[in-house]
């Protein structure tokens, strides 16, 4: 096999799917949009090729992992944060992480039910466009 190729850290494949989420428009931002011979594609700088649906479907992919790492970042933070009100001796001090910790844990639900909300929606439109099999 060969030798796999990297920039910026990361495999080419991998720096194309995390750099999308700066693509806006089309010719700005690391992925382009091109239409030649009636079919529309998308290349990033590294030259790999998408289907307007495999870039689509890779973009909502890219959404609900970036929304799961804020979940987890809150989370995260929000254990931290009950850590040190504990240590605390001050009540002011203490009651600032306390609630820091509440902030962080409902931020984190509110994202939580959002990608719930987005996950169904697109198993709804799954549905819609699917063909019945039992008709």
């Amino acid at each position: 096999m060969g030798e796999e190729r990297r920039c910026c850290g990361y495999t080419h494949e991998r720096h194309c799917r995390d750099r999308r989420l700066r693509w806006r428009r089309r010719g700005v931002g690391p992925v382009n949009s091109e239409t030649g011979q009636g079919i529309k594609e998308y290349r990033c700088r590294v030259g790999h090729r998408y289907s307007p649906e495999t870039y689509a479907a890779a973009e909502k992919e890219t959404q609900e992992r970036t929304l799961w790492a804020a979940v987890v970042a809150l989370e995260e933070g929000a254990e931290v944060s009950r850590e040190l009100a504990t240590k605390q001796s001050e009540s002011a001090a203490k009651r600032r992480y306390e609630e820091e910790a509440e902030d962080q844990v409902q931020t984190a639900a509110k994202i939580r039910e959002l990608i719930a909300a987005l996950t169904k929606a697109q198993a709804d439109r799954n549905r819609e466009t699917k063909p019945n099999s039992g008709a």
